[in-house]
Order: structure tokens, then sequence, then C-alpha cells
């Protein structure tokens, strides 16, 4: 097997497209991959106070604890809480009630 190509600058000019570059593929090509389980998600920042920071982390090891979960994440409780929020009417109500006060 021959040596790939690598690109060269010796000369000042840039590399053009006849040039083979050493490309790495992050995995292989012919390895069969199953399908997601879950759908993709999409990236969500959040940004906390240190005492918001606590309170979260708080209520997620506290149902760990009772759910006895070795995993559970942020992204997953703040779902549930959303669908939670949309099906029952009440606790919108707490939400929103909540919000006002701010």
């Amino acid at each position: 097997m021959s040596p790939a190509k690598r690109f060269s600058v010796a000369s000042g000019t840039a590399p053009n497209a006849d040039d083979v570059a050493d490309v790495q593929t992050p995995r292989r090509q012919d390895a069969n991959v199953p399908p997601r389980d879950r759908p993709t998600r999409t990236a969500f920042t959040w940004r906390l106070t240190p005492q918001q920071a606590i309170a979260l982390d708080d209520m997620l090891l506290r149902l760990r604890r009772e759910l006895d979960l070795a995993r559970l994440d942020r992204a997953t409780m703040l779902a549930a809480l959303v669908e939670l929020t949309a099906s029952n009417s009440a606790i919108f109500g707490a939400l929103a009630a909540k919000l006002q006060e701010s």
C-alpha cells in the first residue's frame, strides 16, 4: 500500500483539489450501526445561579434515590416536567402563578 500524498506548501502555493488528503473516518465504514432508540436532541443552554444549580442537583439526586435509578440526567428530568405541565392544568396553573410572582 503506498502512502497517501500529503499537502506541501513549500513552494508557497496552497493545496488544490487534485491533492489527496490523509483523512481518517470516525468509524469503520463496513460496521453496522444500530438505529437510535431515541430521537436526536438539540442543544440547550441554561445559565443557572449557584443557588439554582444546587437546587436542581438536589432535586435530581432526590429523584434518583426515590426511583432507584443509577442515572438520570437534567434533560430527561426537564422533558418530564414539560410533559407533566402540558398535560396537567393544575401544575400549569401553579407554574403560571409562580411566574407571576417574579
